[in-house]
């Protein structure tokens, strides 16, 4: 019903002014708000109806009945540009076409299908109509959108009732004045106004009202209400209209006269008149069976009864089986059931979860399946069921997933789900910090598989090694395995690479020299035509970067990223690119970590955000840290919320460890100690005495230093020094000189600084080597040897240049007394960030379409930045970027 626009020119004007923002480079989101039917859809018609060229407009109406549609919203947005194929390909054109069973890939997917759209426009206007009845999934993607990609040029529209949300701007849309309504109706303004309350909506259908009876008092459209008013207006209708209008709103959408009709047990002529009747007071659209405002079918569906609307959602379900409607479609109407013990709704309702499966809607199958086990099923057909809604709750809720896996697992005798069953639940039970019995699990799952199948027992053996040694009630017998382990020999099979990828994990977080660790997780990484992935892979990797082999390390890096692309896994993607963003941490290339931690997040949606981003978080926020931004740091790190599961778990370190160093860079002594001292009681209490992971030891120690507690930070950099000299590694060694030299002072302090600057350069810590030119260079300046002072004041201060490290550079420069240091005219060092970014991604083969629509920019922009790079570096075009 389409009523005529008066009285929002501020709200237009405030949209405009939402618009400019977004074309300027700044992704928006406004919540439209108001009662129904008060023009929240006429506003934003109005709006996108006099955009500009070039400014495309993507539309999705929420329906009640479709809100277990996984991705229902996203795919009415982006169907009409799946037809460009080069727009919208891999996970996210599995979503919109059923086929994308990895919730991650999906929801990343979709983000570079929308990125993709933007990078060909100017900007871009999503409009989502009731968005309160959008499905779960879609919301996740659209927070997504708006969370992590700040400067898309998006602006998001989402119309529904009810008021403000963090993170959206907010447009309220009020009643219309006496005037404005006296307008619509063509009648007396205060009657008309009481009688609306001011709303179009109501006025619009007041006006056909009395268009249809001029006689007509106007006390008989009764109530300010919209739904009392309407079904007060109904109930005048004859009783076959009503029953009519009962079964169209209960179905909800169709193009078939003839399912309304066998609804509401009339013939097809019968149907006609009603609906015909129906159109004639302006409730349906012209010529169709649709309603002409949604909130017209809401209102006629609340005013069904209770028995009557179940009855009729009853005959729907087996009305819509029976002509073949798609499953979702019919389980739509069986949720809306009690339970009745029959085999068929169950039937029904796991083909609907397999299929939002398919489409990476975890949350929808979930539904489908809670209801399918309360029908309730066959005890074989419930075992099923309770795997797989385990698998689906897993996702985002791991306590659920873990308590119906658990109950599957016993019942299980298949060997093959049995391991897939254990790996799962034991996942879901490390995420809630039940590590302890996810080694359990595991333990007692490998025992009943060990006599059938020895490779999966293996691998279950690995996962449980992995997970014990991480938690403080099960470390000590981890550890003690992982000794017997060392001495056994295990071959090359697959479950037994990924036990000596756990054993190497466990070996190096205990201590002990370096070289046999670094053994173990390079013959656990050895070529084969089954190389491990995901959490086995990281495990040798991780010990690795800890032994300073960063070079191997990135190798096996590199080649897991391959592979994770090729199998379309997100997740074991998102492993690795934080292993990548580590691996850039160790070689001092801040800027590149900054870049690689951020596309961690970028990967996954926001209902994972705790466990997996720990790592990248605590990396990004360590490197704004030497970026000299500790304030951006401590925001970034203030927006995780923090549970106890999360306080328990062992990555709960990484983010003490970032957030004392960004505190201590920010001035707040105590508490940045207080972390630093937190996360190594934490290490102390697993036993682990790895001094690379984390070195939370040395920033103690300075922190001591600066509370003027000199005898703690002896004893801290003391005991550091026998770790690093018991692990071996260069690095470590560089590091636990530099902090007993700082606390020693003197002639001997002197000669440590010297012997740190002697064991890093060898290595590709180049930030490492920055941090002890520059204590060295003071030491130095304190001893009176100024030209030698000066000398590794000028080379730190040229490598942590050459870092990105701002505030070393800068702390450098103040000791030597010279000016600020220039961006060099020519080199990689005369790169922006921007360019820096382009030309990587150029470097791997993306087009500029590609880059542009990674990034945001236009493709000339891009060419722009190629222009500047290649001649800054003075290669002429992308053979040479790689070089």
């Amino acid at each position: 019903m389409n009523c005529e626009l008066l009285e929002r020119e501020a709200e237009l004007a405030r949209l405009d002014a939402e618009l400019a923002r977004v074309c300027a480079g700044q992704s928006r989101t406004v919540l439209v708000t108001g009662p129904a039917g008060i023009g929240k859809t006429s506003l934003v018609r109005a709006f996108t109806a006099r955009l500009p060229a070039g400014v495309p407009v993507l539309r999705a109406h929420c329906d009640e009945l479709e809100r277990e549609f996984g991705y229902g919203v996203a795919r009415q947005l982006l169907e009409p540009v799946l037809a460009e194929a080069e727009l919208c390909r891999g996970p996210a054109r599995s979503a919109l076409t059923g086929g994308g069973r990895d919730p991650f890939a999906v929801a990343h997917g979709l983000c570079a299908c929308t990125r993709a759209v933007l990078g060909r426009a100017r900007a871009a206007v999503l409009v989502v109509d009731d968005a309160q009845f959008a499905d779960e999934a879609s919301l996740r993607w659209l927070a997504h959108l708006r969370g992590r990609h700040p400067r898309l040029r998006l602006l998001q529209l989402l119309l529904r009732p009810g008021g403000p949300e963090s993170g959206c701007a907010h447009l309220p849309l009020g009643p219309l004045s006496e005037s404005a309504i006296a307008t619509l109706t063509g009648t007396e303004p205060a009657t008309c106004h009481r009688l609306t309350g001011g709303n179009p909506l109501l006025a619009g259908l007041l006006r056909r009202a009395l268009a249809r009876d001029p006689a007509r008092r106007l006390s008989g459209f009764g109530g300010q209400v919209f739904g009392r008013s309407l079904l007060d207006w109904l109930a005048r209708f004859r009783p076959e209209v009503w029953r009519f209008a009962e079964a169209l709103a209960v179905l909800g959408e169709t193009t078939d006269p003839g399912l309304p009709a066998a609804l509401s047990t009339m013939d097809i002529k019968q149907a006609g008149r009603c609906a015909a009747e129906l159109r004639a007071t302006g409730l349906l659209a012209d010529d169709t069976l649709s309603w002409s405002h949604p909130l017209l079918r809401e209102a006629v569906y609340a005013g069904v009864c209770g028995p009557r609307r179940q009855e009729l959602h009853g005959a729907a379900a087996r009305l819509l089986t029976a002509v073949g409607a798609p499953v979702a479609q019919v389980a739509a109407h069986l949720l809306r059931l009690p339970p009745a013990g029959q085999d068929w709704p169950v039937w029904i309702l796991r083909a609907a979860a397999d299929e939002a499966t398919q489409r990476g809607a975890p949350e929808a199958a979930a539904h489908y399946l809670r209801r399918a086990l309360a029908e309730p099923p066959s005890a074989a057909d419930r075992m099923e069921l309770l795997v797989a809604l385990g698998f689906a709750e897993s996702v985002a809720q791991p306590a659920a997933g873990a308590r119906h896996l658990a109950e599957a697992l016993e019942q299980l005798t298949d060997p093959a789900r049995q391991r897939a069953v254990a790996e799962v639940l034991g996942d879901d039970l490390v995420r809630e910090s039940r590590l302890d019995e996810a080694v359990r699990v595991l333990a007692h799952t490998a025992d009943r598989l060990r006599p059938h199948d020895r490779e999966a027992a293996l691998a279950l053996d690995a996962r449980r090694l992995t997970w014990g040694v991480l938690d403080e009630s099960t470390a000590a017998e981890a550890g003690a395995e992982a000794n017997r382990l060392r001495h056994n020999t295990l071959g090359d099979s697959e479950g037994e690479r990924t036990l000596l990828g756990a054993l190497a994990f466990a070996t190096a977080l205990f201590g002990g020299p370096a070289t046999p660790a670094a053994t173990l997780a390079r013959l656990a990484l050895a070529a084969s035509a089954r190389p491990l992935a995901g959490v086995a892979a990281a495990a040798p990797v991780w010990v690795l970067l800890w032994s300073g082999q960063n070079a191997l390390a990135r190798k096996h890096i590199d080649a897991a990223i391959s592979r994770a692309e090729q199998s379309g896994s997100v997740f074991d993607q998102a492993i690795m690119l934080s292993l990548r963003a580590a691996h850039s941490a160790a070689d001092g290339e801040l800027r590149e970590t900054i870049r690689t931690a951020r596309a961690t997040f970028d990967l996954l949606p926001a209902e994972v955000s705790g466990f997996p981003h720990l790592v990248p978080l605590g990396l990004l926020a360590e490197a704004l840290v030497d970026r000299d931004r500790p304030a951006q740091a401590l925001r970034l790190l203030d927006t995780v919320v923090s549970t106890p599961a999360l306080e328990s778990s062992y990555l709960w370190n990484s983010f003490l460890l970032a957030r004392g160093r960004a505190r201590l860079a920010g001035g707040d002594l105590d508490g940045g100690l207080a972390d630093l001292l937190s996360c190594g009681e934490r290490q102390s209490r697993l036993g682990h005495r790895n001094p690379a992971a984390p070195d939370w030891r040395s920033w103690a120690a300075r922190a001591h230093l600066r509370r003027e507690q000199p005898h703690l930070a002896r004893e801290l950099a003391e005991h550091a020094y026998e770790l690093a000299v018991e692990w071996g590694s260069g690095q470590a060694l560089g590091i636990a000189h530099r902090t007993l030299g700082l606390v020693t002072g003197g002639s001997r302090g002197l000669d440590l600084l010297q012997d740190s600057a002697a064991l890093l350069r060898p290595t590709t810590a180049r930030l490492d080597l920055a941090r002890t030119l520059l204590d060295l260079g003071k030491a130095r300046q304190a001893a009176g040897q100024c030209r030698l002072a000066r000398e590794a004041l000028a080379e730190a201060r040229a490598v942590a240049f050459a870092c990105g490290a701002c505030g070393l550079a800068a702390s450098a420069r103040r000791r030597l007394g010279t000016s600020a240091t220039p961006r060099p005219a020519t080199g990689p060092g005369a790169l922006t960030d921007r360019e820096s970014r382009v030309a990587a991604l150029a470097a791997n083969g993306y087009t500029n379409r590609d880059i542009a629509a990674r990034l945001g920019l236009t493709e000339r922009t891009v060419e722009g930045h190629l222009s500047a790079t290649y001649r800054k570096l003075g290669i002429t075009g992308r053979a040479g970027l790689r070089a």
